[in-house]
């Protein structure tokens, strides 16, 4: 993240925090990527309380992530 960037606050819904309790905290920041994924602009930081600290990313911006799903995901030309 730029140091003129501002992260993101992003309320983590109910039923993902009441997990937190029953699992490790590695399991539970992969429970709220997972629950950050259908918005698809936001690079999990850390969390506060009830809020994923994110960063915001950038239309048309790839993270390492999507790059590696678009080079295992090919498509076959025959």
């Amino acid at each position: 993240m730029n140091m003129n960037e501002v992260p993101t606050k992003v309320l983590i819904s109910p039923e993902v925090l009441d997990k937190q309790k029953n699992v490790s905290e590695e399991h539970f920041m992969q429970l709220v990527r997972n629950y950050l994924k259908p918005y698809g602009i936001f690079r999990l930081i850390s969390i506060q309380g009830c809020y994923a600290i994110c960063e915001q990313i950038q239309e048309g911006r790839e993270t390492s992530d999507n790059k590696n799903k678009k080079s295992r995901h090919k498509r076959r030309t025959s």
